[in-house]
Order: C-alpha cells, then sequence, then structure tokens
C-alpha cells in the first residue's frame, strides 16, 4: 500500500513529541518486519454468486457463531453469507471486504482474522505470533493491510502485559510490528487497540484497553504508517464508550459526561456510555464543536450515515413516572452542528444499539434493544415504523450497505 504523504493532524491539542525507544520499546519510525501466520482460500462454496443490489450487510451472533447476511430491502429475504465460531461482534470493513475474528476453541493463541472478499469471492486468515492473542484489528481502506494489536499471553504477568501492534499484508501475510510494550511507552499501561483507519489522511486511530483495570478505556491515539508515532487525541477522562470515525476519515464523533448534569441512576463505570455532551472533532485541525443535553438527557449510540457528513445518534430524555422519552437526532459535522430530531421514533421501553443510514435522505435502519429480543427497524419520512428482521436471543448489528458485492461502511 502506498504511503500518503499529506499533512498530518496540525495543531491538534495534547500532540507528543517523536521519541526513539530501544528495541522492544515503542518503534516510531517506521515499522519492523516480523512473523505472523496467513493463508489465502476460495470461498466459493460460501458467498452466493450474486448479493442483492439494495442489502444491508448484517452480522448475528447466536449460540457461539456469528453470521454474516445480506439482507435484501426491495424483497425482505435473508442471503446467508458466512457463519463462523466466534460469538463475538469484531468486525471490521473495507469497501468490497470484511474482516472478522474467528474462533479455534478455548485457547485465544488460536484465533485468527478472516477477510472476505465479496466480489473475488475469496478470503485471507491472519493469525498472530505463536503465543499471541488478537485484541482488536481494523482494515486499510482499500482493503489489504490489517492493522492489529495482540497480547503475548505466556509473557504476560497480572501488572504487566507484553504486546505488539502491526500492520499486516492480506495477500503476503508480513507484518510490520509499528508499537510494542516497553518502558518508554507513550501509551503507559494501556494498549492501543485499532478501531479505524482514515481514507483521507491515511492515519491509523487506537483507543487505549487498560489490562489491569477491568478492560476499561483508555485514551485515544492516532499514527500515521509514515508519520513520528503516536499522538494523542483525547484522554481517557475527555470520552466513554466507544469513538466513531466518519466514513470519509474527516471527522471523530464521541461521548463525554458532566457528571453533574447526571441522574444518578446513568452514571456508569469509568469510560462506559451514555454520556451528555456529543462532540465532533475536525480530524485535520482539531476543532470541536459540542451539544450538551439539558440536565437529565443522555445520548447513547452514535452512528455516521455511510453518504454525508451527518451524524446520528441516540437521545434518552427521563420522564418522572413513566418510560424515558427516545429520540433520534441527527446533526451536519460541517454546519453548526445544530441537533434535530428525526421524524421517526424508537420503540418505548427499548434501547438503541445500532445506527444506519446508506444514503443521502435515504431510509433510516436502527437496532434496538429490548430485554432479550433484538430488532432491526426502519422507517422513511413518516413516524411509522416497521420491524424488517427479529432475533429472539444474541447480538445484531449492521455492518454496512450492500450495492451487489461492493460494501459501504457506515
Amino acid at each position: 500500500m502506498p504511503l500518503v504523504k499529506a499533512p498530518f493532524f496540525r495543531g491538534l491539542p495534547g500532540s507528543l513529541k517523536p521519541r526513539v525507544s530501544a528495541a522492544g520499546a515503542i518503534l516510531v519510525v517506521g515499522c519492523m518486519v516480523g512473523l505472523s501466520s496467513a493463508a489465502e482460500r476460495p470461498a466459493a462454496g460460501e458467498i452466493p454468486a450474486a448479493l442483492p443490489s439494495q442489502a444491508l450487510l448484517v452480522a448475528t451472533v447466536r449460540w457461539g457463531s456469528t453470521t454474516l447476511s445480506a439482507l435484501d430491502l426491495r424483497g425482505g429475504a435473508i442471503v446467508p453469507i458466512v457463519t463462523k465460531p466466534s460469538a463475538e461482534m469484531d468486525i471490521a470493513a473495507a469497501p468490497g471486504r470484511v474482516a472478522y475474528l474467528v474462533r479455534e476453541g478455548s485457547d485465544p493463541t488460536r484465533n485468527y482474522v478472516e477477510t472476505l472478499d465479496l466480489q473475488t469471492r475469496r478470503a485471507y486468515r491472519f493469525g498472530p505470533p505463536a503465543g499471541f492473542a488478537l485484541l482488536g484489528f481494523a482494515l486499510d481502506p482499500a482493503g489489504s493491510d490489517l492493522a492489529y494489536s495482540a497480547m503475548d499471553i505466556r509473557r504476560s504477568r497480572s501488572r504487566s502485559a507484553y504486546w505488539q501492534s502491526a500492520l499486516a499484508n492480506l495477500e503476503t501475510g508480513k507484518d510490520r510490528i509499528c508499537l510494542s510494550s516497553g518502558p518508554h511507552s507513550p501509551t503507559g499501561e494501556a494498549i492501543p487497540i485499532p478501531f479505524g483507519w482514515s481514507p483521507s489522511s491515511g492515519a491509523i486511530y487506537f483507543r487505549g484497553l487498560m489490562p489491569f483495570r477491568g478492560m476499561i478505556d483508555g485514551d485515544l491515539w492516532a499514527m500515521r504508517e509514515d508519520g513520528p508515532g503516536l499522538i494523542r487525541l483525547l484522554a481517557d477522562s475527555e470520552y466513554v464508550g466507544r469513538p466513531a470515525l466518519s466514513p470519509d476519515g474527516r471527522f471523530l464523533a464521541y461521548l463525554s459526561s458532566q457528571a453533574d448534569l447526571l441522574p444518578v441512576s446513568q452514571i456508569r463505570a469509568p469510560g462506559a456510555p451514555p454520556g451528555n455532551t456529543l462532540t465532533v472533532m475536525e480530524l485535520a485541525t482539531g476543532r470541536k464543536t459540542s451539544v450538551t443535553g439539558k440536565a437529565g438527557v443522555t445520548f447513547g449510540c452514535v452512528r455516521w450515515s455511510a453518504a454525508d457528513d451527518q451524524v446520528i445518534a441516540e437521545r434518552r430524555e427521563p420522564r418522572e413516572g413513566r418510560e424515558d422519552a427516545l429520540a433520534l437526532v441527527s446533526a451536519a459535522a460541517r454546519d453548526a452542528f445544530q441537533l434535530r430530531d428525526i421524524a421517526v421514533q424508537p420503540s418505548a421501553g427499548a434501547a438503541v444499539v445500532d445506527i444506519a443510514r446508506c444514503g443521502a435522505g435515504g431510509p433510516l435502519f436502527w437496532v434496538e434493544k429490548d430485554g432479550g429480543q433484538r430488532r432491526l427497524r426502519t422507517a422513511r419520512s413518516s413516524r411509522e415504523a416497521a420491524t424488517i428482521l427479529a432475533l429472539g436471543g444474541g447480538e445484531l448489528r449492521v455492518i454496512g450497505c450492500l450495492g451487489g458485492n461492493t460494501l459501504e461502511r457506515h
């Protein structure tokens, strides 16, 4: 994959000066070639010859397995694509390709990532070096490289973790170690886990994972393959939940909390959602725009539209003696960032756990969690919503929008 030469994160707050460490610590200039395992195999027996022309790529987790399917938006049919033992929602997507974690028994060091090419109908398997367990991964915008982080299970102890973050080429299987544990690590005790890869700047985004504090989230970081090393974007106290990178890689949406405005019942463990402030950061400049809900109001699930710069979120407002009032709200990242209510509303008593919109002004889709039930619902301009997929038990997630064998992330 060619290196990106665009200017990198001018003026971001909290930037770190480049530092060069000894071998075995952080590698900040280039990436070192390492050893891993990879294999390519045909997947023609699993992928249908032609996928629907208008569909959602959905993932369902039940009974220890994850199934990827195409949900035909015209006819309503479910077209299974692949089922793997996983029981995890560790899934990354790029146009035309989707990567997912596969479990091989109870030993986490045997787990691997399989990347499925929806156009060529081939699958690429990648595993970390022997003795390492995968913690997270992200696909590059072209779908040719995989950024991953893994921990050495045998060497790690209760007070110290041995880990590495690397870039792996799916065609050759070669990986280049870019970050590793050591006394000079700028991430401290946190392990950087990749969660996004920008098409516009080539930057990879990481969230810190604190393995000895109950796996809570740490700081947010960014790194370019040809850049000076990690740059801190946010401290762990500045956000809650999972940040969301826009499809074009220019913006980052995240939640934060002002505890004095949160009801006691909504205060969770450190780093856990919900939050009462929704912020969008322009990554090239570091400029932030925020909206804070009034006292008691919280925001939950945050997603981006696949076709424009609209950020969409769930808003929850408590009502005395009644169920909370739920609403879906949206705002454009490039304007004054005014939140507006979307006409359609979630079901009373449910929680929204995923949101997707495939085209500008197109239908909205959201996943509701209601007890042990999961429902994928949709509506256009009216307030009438319809359930198009129901799951009794397990998990349900929208991975992206399908046009034939072409995948768009959301």
